[in-house]
């Protein structure tokens, strides 16, 4: 019962200690303090990934994309969206 929490700690602690290489505050209806994104470095190694960090309430939420899942949000976003209203 407990192994998917303890699994989410080990994820979120390692993120923390993972090398920021870049970021950004995304505009949103609500205002830039919402959407968060960082390109981070892992510490032991292996490729860069992005974290799009999202705040409401007490909670802030993490998701980590590798490059292959930043390459399918960054195509739904245009397919669906941006390109919809052109």
């Amino acid at each position: 019962m407990w192994g998917p929490f303890k699994a989410t700690r080990k994820l979120v602690a390692g993120l923390l200690l993972d090398k920021v290489v870049a970021e950004k505050e995304i505009e949103t209806p609500f205002g830039t303090d919402l959407l968060h994104c960082q390109v981070r470095r892992p510490r032991k190694g292996g490729p860069d990934y992005l974290v799009l960090k999202t705040r409401g309430g007490d909670a802030t939420i993490f998701v980590p994309l590798e490059r292959k899942g930043a390459t399918e949000l960054v195509g739904f976003v245009r397919s669906s969206f941006l390109d919809a209203e052109a």
